[in-house]
């Protein structure tokens, strides 16, 4: 859907993509539905909608690239990803206004990477909180899918077992 390249001065990188994820879930249709997957994975009803991919850039680790993919208007996926991917015209039935969803995006993350801080709110943990996917898949750390507990202020996700994961598992 679109790449935004924005300066963080005083964030800390990893509370970039939470912050980020909580905008899209706000500015999509149906965000009542919508559950995200620490840290930046959206699922409409457990079938993946969008991703967000966020990237320092070499030299600038105050600059970071926002990349958001959005299925907006598809009917159809490959065969190995067609049980779990949905998109927002699957969703809602109707083909979507892409300008619209664009402007729509935009705006929210605007609104909510403005006053980005280093560590994360309370308000944000608990919104975060209250819209998480239980359960996030990282082979490279167990094989059995872990089970999020909660956001912590700085990005990182606690999940069972007392483990810590942060943007690099």
């Amino acid at each position: 859907m679109m790449s935004a390249l924005l300066h963080f001065p005083h964030a800390a990188p990893a509370t970039v993509p939470v912050v980020a994820a909580l905008a899209l879930r706000a500015a999509l249709p149906h965000a009542e539905k919508i559950r995200i997957e620490w840290p930046n994975d959206i699922y409409y009803e457990g079938r993946k909608l969008a991703g967000i991919l966020c990237e320092r850039i070499q030299g600038q680790p105050q600059s970071i690239i926002i990349g958001i993919g959005v299925n907006v208007n598809g009917e159809t996926f490959p065969t190995e990803i067609s049980e779990t991917a949905t998109s927002l015209r699957r969703i809602s039935g109707e083909t979507q206004n892409i300008r619209r969803l664009w402007i729509s995006v935009c705006r929210s993350l605007v609104r909510s990477l403005r006053n980005l801080t280093p560590a994360l709110s309370a308000q944000t943990v608990a919104e975060f909180n209250a819209h998480a996917w239980r359960y996030i898949l990282r082979p490279e750390v167990s094989a059995a899918p872990l089970e999020f507990q909660t956001l912590l202020s700085d990005g990182r996700a606690q999940c069972n077992d007392s483990i810590i994961l942060d943007m690099a598992g």
